[in-house]
């Protein structure tokens, strides 16, 4: 099976890639940072404006697929609000819109926040 992991350079992700690749899936790595976890990347931003295109391009190279899991998130620590908004809110619906191109059978998100548990205080 073709899965995609966003933020698969972070914790979650680089966790994830290996049981599944180690599972015998065809992992594709999508993050800011390499992936050395995974034999296919991408280097996408998800928050900009051209990522969207870059998804469609990548989907056309390496195929469309099967299964996305969204594990790009900003973690929790100092950072102000709009800077949650633009790394875990505008991720999530730049990656809706170009899904939208070539649905997957399933998308699944989960982020750090969901394993650490919620922050002592807010950003």
């Amino acid at each position: 099976m073709k899965v995609w992991i966003t933020g698969c350079a972070g914790f979650v992700g680089t966790r994830l890639s290996l049981a599944l690749a180690s599972a015998g899936h065809q992992v594709v790595g999508l993050s800011r940072r390499v992936c050395p976890s995974v034999e296919q990347h991408a280097c996408v931003d998800l928050a900009s404006k051209s990522s969207g295109k870059k998804l469609e391009e990548l989907a056309r190279d390496v195929g469309y697929p099967e299964v996305v899991v969204h594990a790009a998130s900003l973690k929790p620590g100092p950072h102000n609000l709009q800077e949650y908004v633009r790394s875990n809110v505008m991720t999530t619906a730049v990656l809706l819109d170009a899904l939208g191109q070539f649905p997957p059978n399933l998308l699944i998100y989960t982020s750090t926040l969901n394993v650490y548990g919620r922050p002592s205080a807010n950003p």
